[in-house]
């Protein structure tokens, strides 16, 4: 906004926040550490709407399945109860918030285009959309998956390291491949 108006500056606003740690427990990511402080490159938010290029591996596991975004902490707070839900329509109306995770590994460009256009989602890029709906794949535990992720780690390079691992999370196998169940 601007404006040549002489404004006076309104006073600090009081804390509002308890210490509950509420919103420092649900983080997935240890994003919050209850200072009032948040480290944005561990926030899921970040990583999933505006981190381009790789994500970091050790907050893979941790995305559990978003695709776009984490309300783990206001979903928390204490001060979020008893809120209107406000107009969810208007952020993810038919598209993306309601798409299943098969259906955005087969996301073509076109489809990316089709599924964000005129909403928020559209912050992140279809390469962005492909890469945290493989992550979220891998922690999905859903094997009918395979075959997307096989896909998409053939079709784009920089995929193709999340896509084996998501991969391998849902063969058993743990980081380095091997897996995890006993005796094998």
């Amino acid at each position: 906004i601007v404006c040549n108006l002489p404004l006076v500056a309104d006073g600090p606003l009081e804390p509002r926040c308890r210490d509950c740690g509420r919103c420092v427990a649900a983080c997935p990511t240890g994003a919050l550490a209850g200072d009032g402080l948040v480290d944005a490159r561990k926030c899921i938010s970040y990583l999933t709407i505006e981190r381009r290029g790789r994500i970091d591996r050790q907050y893979w596991p941790r995305l559990g399945n978003c695709v776009f975004g984490c309300d783990a902490c206001q979903e928390a707070c204490p001060h979020n109860e008893n809120l209107p839900a406000g107009d969810v329509e208007m952020v993810l109306p038919d598209g993306a918030g309601s798409a299943a995770l098969a259906d955005i590994l087969a996301w073509t460009p076109d489809d990316w285009l089709a599924e964000t256009r005129g909403k928020a989602t559209r912050r992140a890029t279809h390469e962005m959309f492909l890469r945290n709906a493989i992550i979220a794949a891998g922690n999905s535990g859903d094997k009918s998956l395979a075959g997307p992720l096989e896909r998409l780690g053939r079709l784009y390079k920089e995929l193709r390291e999340p896509a084996e691992w998501a991969l391998g999370r849902l063969r058993g196998e743990n980081h380095a491949g091997r897996s995890t169940r006993p005796g094998l």
